[in-house]
This record gives C-alpha cells, sequence and structure tokens, in this order.
C-alpha cells in the first residue's frame, strides 16, 4: 500500500528523546512535509504529527474507491489514477486534486522560508557559525578554553547542539564541585539566555591563561548571573557573554568574524598588548564600542568613563605615562627634581619631555637642568657637575640608545632613572646589560609580548572594578540595545559612582623595571619586570 507523508512540527527538540548529534537546536515552531526539518535538520520520527498530536508519522492502508495504489507509485502516480478512473465523481476529483496541489505549493514555500529563517537563525545561534576561520576563539559555551573535564566537556557539546536545558544541567553539576571555575558558570548563564531566547550579547577577550584572566572572567560572571537572576517578565532579555581568545588567533580574521556577529553589542578588553591594539582599531574603525584601557578614560570630576578618540589617545597615554613614572619617582625621592636627557630632533623625545615638566608640579618636583643629546657628544658628563638632581628622565628613543647607556654607566645606579617608553625594546637589554639595570619605563600601549618575559603577571583592573565596570555598562545599554551605542554613551560619559579606590587604576600605565634575569629564561641576563607601583 502507499505510504502518504503526513506533515509534522518541529521546534529543534527531539520528541523521541532520542539525540541527533547534527541537529542546530531549538528554533521557532515550524510546519514540515519533507523527511528533514530544513532549518534544524531533525528527521521526521523525532517531531510531532499535526494530525494526531503523536509521534505516528504516517498514514496506513489507504483504499480509494477499491483501487489500491501500488507502493512504488509516488504522489504523481496518485495524481494519474484519480484522472483516469471515470467511477471517481468530477466534484471530488478536483477537490482532491486541489488538496493535493496545495501541499505541493506549501510545501514549496515553507522549504524556501525555512532556509530564509535558517540563515537568520544561524548567525544568531552561534558565533562560531559566521566563519570557520574563527571558530578555535569564539565560545558561547560550546569549546572550551580553560579546565577541560569530560563533565563541562558534555555541557560544551550540549550546548553546541542547542539543547540549552541539558547544557543548563550539565553545566550545573560540573558547577557544584567547581564554584571557582568562572568559565564554565558564563557558559551555564549564556545557556539561560538562550533558552529565553534574543540575549543581550557582550563579548569579553582573554589571554588563555586562567590566572591573567580571573579577575575578568569572574567579576564579569558575577554580574551576569544577578543580571539574568532579577526578577523580569517572560520578555526580558538575558545576558550572554561570548569569550573570545586572541592568543594564537589572526586577529585581522577574527576581529571580523566579531563584527559579522550582528548580536555582539560591545567588547570588553583590558589588554594592552599589540593583538588588542590591532583589535581595538578594527572595532573603532567599523562602529564597535570597546571599553579598553586603550579606549576609554577616567574622568576624575565629572566621575565618568569616558571615550579617547583616536587623534587624542597618543596625548593621553603621554599623560598617564608620565604620571606613573613620575608618581614612581617621587615613591623614591620626594618630591622628584630631574635632570632631563632629550633629543631635540626627535618630536616624540619633546613631546616625552614636555609632558614630564607639565606633570612634575602634580609631585612639588622641579626640573634642575634640561640636557639636548643632539647638541651635546658627551651628555653624561653633565652629572659630574649637577647638584640638587634626586631623579634622571630619558627623554629618549632607540636612535639615541648609545647615549642613553653611557649616561646610565656614567650614573652607576646613584639616581633611579625614568624613561621613556621608546626605550622599551630587546636592543636596550641586549647593548644595555648592567648599564641599564634598574632602569624604569611605562608599558608602551600596543606592546610586544615577546619582550616581556612568558609568565610574567600585570596588574590590571581588579575583579570589583570589572564588576562595575560592566554593571554600569549593561545598565546603561538595556535602554537602547544596539550596536554603535555603547560609543554614543560613551561620548556623553557613563557614571561610575561609590566605588572608591578601585577607580585609581583606570589612571594607571603599567610600569616596567629592567633587571637581572636569574632564572637564565633570557639570552641576554637582563629582562622586563612588571612593577606595582599605587598612586600616592
Amino acid at each position: 500500500m502507499a505510504t502518504v507523508l503526513r506533515p509534522w512540527i518541529c521546534d529543534g527538540m527531539a520528541k523521541n528523546n532520542q539525540d541527533y548529534p547534527l541537529c542546530l537546536g531549538n528554533h521557532q515552531v515550524v510546519e514540515n512535509f519533507t523527511d528533514i526539518c530544513p532549518i534544524c535538520f531533525l528527521p521526521r520520527e523525532a517531531g510531532k504529527s499535526v494530525f494526531s498530536g503523536s509521534d505516528e508519522t504516517r498514514v496506513g492502508q489507504v483504499e480509494l474507491n477499491k483501487k489500491e495504489i501500488d507502493d512504488s507509485e509516488n504522489i504523481f502516480s496518485l495524481v494519474a489514477f484519480l484522472l483516469r478512473d471515470k467511477s471517481v465523481g468530477v466534484g471530488w476529483r478536483f477537490l482532491i486534486l486541489g488538496t493535493i496541489l496545495g501541499i505541493i505549493l506549501t510545501n514549496l514555500s515553507m522549504v524556501i522560508l525555512n532556509q530564509r529563517i535558517l540563515g537568520e537563525y544561524s548567525n544568531n545561534l552561534s558565533v562560531g557559525l559566521v566563519s570557520k576561520d574563527g571558530n578555535n576563539f569564539i565560545s558561547q559555551g560550546e569549546k572550551i578554553f580553560f579546565e577541560v573535564n569530560p563533565l563541562k566537556r558534555s555541557g560544551a557539546d550540549a550546548f553546541g547542539r542547542g539543547h540549552w536545558q541539558r547544557a543548563i544541567a550539565l553545566y550545573g553539576e560540573y558547577i557544584e564541585d567547581n564554584g571557582d571555575d568562572y568559565e564554565a558558570q558564563i557558559y551555564q548563564q549564556n545557556a539561560i539566555a538562550h533558552s529565553r531566547g534574543n540575549p543581550l550579547t557582550f563579548a569579553i577577550t582573554i589571554t588563555g591563561n586562567m590566572e591573567k584572566d580571573i579577575n575578568l572572567l569572574s567579576g564579569v560572571a558575577r554580574y551576569q548571573k544577578e543580571f539574568n537572576q532579577q526578577p523580569s517578565n517572560d520578555d526580558q532579555r538575558l545576558l550572554e557573554v561570548v569569550i573570545v581568545n586572541y592568543q594564537g588567533a589572526d586577529i585581522e580574521t577574527l576581529s571580523q568574524n566579531i563584527l559579522n556577529a550582528n548580536n555582539i553589542l560591545g567588547i570588553i578588553d583590558y589588554r594592552l598588548d599589540a593583538n588588542s591594539y590591532l583589535a581595538l582599531s578594527i572595532y573603532q574603525e567599523q562602529g564597535l564600542g570597546v571599553i579598553s584601557p586603550m579606549n576609554i578614560q577616567w574622568k576624575q570630576q565629572e566621575e565618568e568613563l569616558q571615550i579617547i578618540e583616536p587623534e587624542n589617545r597618543q596625548d593621553i597615554y603621554l599623560t598617564m605615562a608620565t604620571q606613573a613614572l613620575l608618581n614612581y619617582g617621587n615613591s623614591l625621592n620626594s618630591p622628584p627634581n630631574g635632570i632631563i636627557f632629550y633629543d631635540s630632533q626627535d618630536d616624540d623625545s619633546i613631546k616625552f619631555k614636555s609632558a614630564i615638566i607639565e606633570n612634575l608640579p602634580l609631585w612639588q618636583g622641579n626640573v634642575i637642568v634640561e640636557v639636548d643629546v643632539s647638541q651635546n657628544s658627551t651628555p653624561e658628563e653633565t652629572l659630574k657637575t649637577v647638584t640638587g638632581a634626586n631623579t634622571i628622565v630619558m627623554a629618549l628613543g632607540q636612535n639615541r640608545l648609545s647615549e642613553a647607556i653611557n649616561i646610565a654607566k656614567e650614573n652607576n645606579y646613584f639616581l633611579p632613572i625614568l624613561s621613556s617608553e621608546n626605550l622599551f625594546n630587546d636592543n636596550t637589554l641586549t647593548e644595555g646589560a648592567e648599564a641599564v639595570d634598574q632602569m624604569v619605563m611605562a608599558l608602551p600601549w600596543g606592546f610586544s609580548s615577546d619582550v616581556v618575559v612568558h609568565g610574567q603577571m600585570m596588574e590590571g583592573w581588579n575583579e570589583e572594578l570589572v564588576y562595575n565596570i560592566f554593571q554600569e555598562v549593561v545598565s546603561a545599554m538595556t535602554l537602547n540595545p544596539h550596536r554603535g551605542n555603547l560609543n554614543k554613551l560613551l561620548q556623553e560619559g557613563i557614571k561610575l559612582s561609590d566605588y572608591g579606590k578601585e577607580k585609581d587604576s583606570l589612571l594607571q600605565i603599567p610600569l616596567v623595571q629592567i633587571v637581572p634575569d636569574f632564572e637564565g629564561l633570557s639570552e641576554n641576563g637582563y629582562k622586563f619586570e612588571f612593577k606595582t607601583i599605587h598612586r600616592k
């Protein structure tokens, strides 16, 4: 007998309790007429019959006017049979033919519609679907970057298939015994947000080293959970956090993948290295809002975070870098009274010198003497005659490294040396060696992480500050959750109130000091080491 396919209902969840690895997960309820759902790829037997409401999906034996239709005949054979059988009334014939034609046209239209929905749904279900090139570096919950565990891995697999309730349960079971795994906490909350539908999505960037990323992950995870658990109606959008790992990635490709994921409203990236610097420039050019130490400034009087426009970035950096250096100098000798060595033929040198002079009064410091190395063949001789100085400032670049080394040799550890970021270079270590030991400089924005010995910890935003920033940003964005609004809000200023000294780290540029490498990790015997200096 012929088997005639009935329409069936699918919502992306298997009704027969079977596991389908290729299923893309939950979607809106649709009526299908094909054996495979074109949205999620579930088979017919996993769906629900339109007519009976059960798992029954096929009509049994059909008799039409006591004539049998052979199992090998398809629906077109049925049409031919009706046309040639004179015993079937004309009215019934046209009614049946009209019904069959309606099913064919409805099926065709549903396939076309479902394919369109599939394209839209894929872009929102998983950021990784935007481009396969970025799959290893972006995770909403389907990939694990830290603490790989079988139970945690099962949660990720369920998330990747869109089985939100199963992912919630598995991640929850894992978290019961691993309460300090903030990555898992974020992924569980992401699954909860997806189960509600249409989440508010932000991204954070990581180094791939839990010790370095813990403040970011813990602060974000804490606020995300609080936000998602607050009383709300069914229409309230929950918070999703996408984790982006820059380590080992092609930054231009990865940044483009983030831009292509239209559901990402903004990014938090508190790193200062070359990868973050390049990504920041790409995001800014395309109008995606970023919260970064290289992108925002703290306006103390207004108690606000405000965006740093690209054309002002270098001036802001110089102000923050020279203040960090002078604060360190003041911690050693207060007030700092300096000898400034500079190069009048170098614009960067002149700007650094001017920033030092402008900020010295904040610590009641003074300039004892300025020495232009381009006009003095032996600038180090100045150290033999000048009195009253307790600090040396080198506003010199790599092209004046030999002069800087000679000055350091003549100083012979007598006065602390503060240097511009332009001497943050392997050449300084290799050629300066013992002479530049203990020299301190500000870490440049966009620095090469290869210059700093692997494994060093750089003091950054602590958990409380990350929590507070994320809280204020999300709260401000919920009123108008659209990409581009974050930049607008930052231009107007986002309030950070009642957070005390936590905000001081927004005013700091990390410092590094040249020290002996007793561990033997460097080739030249010296290394740059991060310093922790608290503002006075």
